[in-house]
């Protein structure tokens, strides 16, 4: 169970903004249009399943390879994977995802959306220590999204995925940002 993400749903329903990312793309070939125009940030932290990967599997999507090499490029030792079902144990998956993919997963044990201090405490050895300068890149809203808007972090809500889901959660979050987004007009 996710603590950190059942105590921060409460955030929402007070505060739903936090539901609301900061720019959306279908998927994750999408991205580099987006932090092009971005030129204050310096690191990215990405999630794993259905964002780059799909589900259950330790490399990148075969389509997203060449958005991720040039991710890699542009963000060198600053390319974060943030997982909440790799790096939260330690049952080698994270070392395996890290020999596939060349960037760093964060080990942590509270998970999204409540391990941004794990996130800047890795950060700040490689001269980062603004979120803001830090984009949040998933496909959830309420870890992903809900983590970089409660940290000041820009965040890049990949509303597709690899694989559209149809899950109960995936659904309800697209329509929350899609209500919350037309109130907000």
């Amino acid at each position: 169970m996710n603590i950190s993400g059942t105590l921060n749903f409460f955030k929402v329903l007070l505060q739903p903004s936090l539901a609301i990312p900061t720019y959306s793309v279908p998927t994750f070939d999408h991205v580099p249009s987006i932090l092009a125009n971005l030129p204050e940030i310096h690191a990215l932290v990405i999630d794993k399943d259905n964002c780059f990967a799909i589900d259950g599997t330790d490399s990148v999507y075969p389509k997203y390879a060449d958005t991720w090499k040039l991710l890699q490029t542009k963000y060198p030792n600053r390319l974060l994977i943030v997982s909440n079902s790799t790096g939260t144990r330690n049952d080698g998956r994270a070392e395996i995802l890290e020999s596939n993919t060349g960037a760093a997963v964060l080990r942590h044990t509270t998970k999204k959306p409540g391990c941004f201090p794990d996130i800047l405490q890795y950060f700040s050895k490689h001269g980062i220590n603004n979120p803001s300068s830090i984009a949040v890149i998933g496909d959830r809203v309420l870890t992903d999204v809900v983590m970089g808007n409660l940290n000041n972090a820009p965040s890049i809500w990949v509303s597709e995925g690899v694989e559209l889901s149809n899950g109960i959660f995936q659904v309800f979050e697209r329509w929350l940002v899609n209500y919350l987004q037309k109130k907000n007009k």
